[in-house]
């Protein structure tokens, strides 16, 4: 009976094990949803949503761009885990709506690895490619940052690399840390030691002194809000809270009050 036991145990602990390995070696395929379609699809798609192809100094494609002409406000783009930037023209089009006077400048990151673009997904080449991007924005003294989901995360890296320049983030659905959201999906695992993308963006506002405005869903499946509330009780900064009443993750953004009053509070200095 003991040895019966014991191979339970065994086999059991074994198999746990094994889980655990195979969550860690395939967690950036269940965190990154890197989509992708034909350059010529793209190109031929953008023009009915108003967008031009964004290029780097080398003539690489990086994301997609609606910049009129004398734009005086300027936003940087972060979509989430999925899709592609062209099909995120629903935040130029949202920020539009809501900004007084001359249209804005958005500038949408394409994620490394994301729709045919060199490289993979991780925390490193999504920050590094999202502070380069926001480098080669021209004519702007500061720029704001818009992130939805994981794009809030990614926003939070590039305010903490570039407070000066950055004028204020409005985050949809944020998290404070990945970890915790991992924590509340997979609460029989030990994620916390697994976690390679760590994406801490409570620890990188923290010390953040701008604006920010964070946007959470009350029903939220993916992030619950709970995770965008600790994200806002630790910053020391100006902030806002809105959490929109009976909303899951992906809910319609477009000239709701509650998006208005987000972006007039990041941009009131202008």
């Amino acid at each position: 009976m003991k040895r019966m036991l014991l191979i339970i145990l065994t086999t059991a602990f074994l198999a746990y094990g094994a889980l655990c390995m195979l969550l860690f070696l395939m967690q950036r395929r269940m965190l990154y949803y890197p989509a992708s379609s034909p350059e010529a699809e793209q190109r031929a798609y953008a023009p009915g949503a108003d967008l031009a192809p964004w290029v780097d100094a080398a003539g690489a494609r990086i994301g997609w761009k609606r910049v009129p002409a004398d734009a005086t406000q300027h936003w940087l783009v972060f979509h989430g885990n999925a899709g592609l930037a062209v099909q995120r023209a629903y935040w130029a089009d949202a920020l539009e709506r809501v900004s007084p006077g001359q249209a804005p400048a958005v500038y949408i990151l394409e994620y490394p690895g994301y729709s045919r673009r060199p490289g993979s997904p991780t925390q490193g080449s999504l920050t590094t490619a999202a502070l380069a991007a926001f480098d080669a924005i021209p004519g702007a003294a500061r720029i704001h940052l818009l992130g939805e989901s994981l794009g809030g995360a990614v926003a939070a890296q590039v305010a903490r690399a570039r407070p000066e320049r950055v004028g204020g983030l409005v985050l949809v659905s944020p998290f404070n840390r990945l970890a915790d959201v991992a924590a509340h999906h997979y609460p029989w695992l030990p994620v916390r030691w697994l976690v390679k993308d760590r994406w801490e963006s409570d620890s990188a506002l923290r010390d953040f002194s701008g604006p920010v405005a964070i946007i959470a869903a009350e029903r939220d499946s993916i992030v619950p809000a709970e995770f965008s509330r600790r994200l806002h009780d630790g910053m020391a900064g100006p902030k806002r809270l809105h959490v929109i009443p009976g909303e899951d993750h992906n809910f319609f953004v477009f000239d709701q009050a509650w998006f208005r009053e987000a972006v007039a509070f990041v941009t009131k200095t202008e």
